[in-house]
């Protein structure tokens, strides 16, 4: 079982395998390179990996689940550049607004690439369940315009979205502001 998350904050998805003990990062033209090493031994029948961001220091760590030996929660430090996570209340008031989809944008720079796009699921894989915070990694991208679609088809814009935070978008106010903010003191 493998996974893909931005383990280093730099706007690509690096890849990890449950059974594998290092890492694969992503150079951004889709070719991938041995990364840190994962300090597991023994994993018996690994099935599952799921991210979070466990320890809140900004970049994602991960579980292993394995079915015939103990699970293994993964502490990530390779991160450093910037990143944004995004919470999300569907209009209807569902707390992780399941089938949203999530797209950031450099802010304030017209026609922008996409930084990222992120669906919010309630499943990762067999017997694996993500964090719903969606992670963006932002690199040295300094602000942001989030764009959330929720499933009933609102849509909440939000400019000016500044790095190195935890955002709540309620789609229950789309038709006001649409954000809630919680600003979030990484350690660094």
């Amino acid at each position: 079982m493998g996974g893909f998350a931005d383990l280093d904050n730099d706007q690509d998805l690096d890849l990890v395998f449950a059974g594998d003990d290092v890492s694969y990062l992503n150079d951004g033209a889709g070719t991938f390179t041995q990364g840190p090493a994962i300090p597991v031994t023994g994993i018996d029948d690994p099935r599952a990996i799921a991210f979070a961001d466990t320890d809140q220091d900004g970049d994602l760590d991960f579980a292993i689940g394995a079915k015939l030996s103990s699970n293994w929660l993964v502490r990530n430090n390779v991160g450093g550049a910037n990143w944004l996570k995004v919470n999300l209340i569907s209009p209807q008031g569902q707390r992780g607004a399941y089938g949203s989809k999530v797209t950031i944008y450099e802010d304030g720079v017209i026609g922008s690439p996409t930084i990222g796009t992120r669906e919010s699921r309630s499943n990762n894989g067999y017997l694996g369940q993500d964090d719903p915070t969606l992670h963006f990694g932002l690199g040295q991208v300094a602000a942001v315009t989030v764009t959330v679609t929720f499933l009933d088809g609102t849509i909440s814009t939000i400019t000016g979205v500044t790095a190195n935070q935890t955002i709540t978008v309620d789609g229950r106010t789309a038709g006001t502001s649409g954000f809630s903010h919680r600003p979030h003191n990484a350690r660094r």
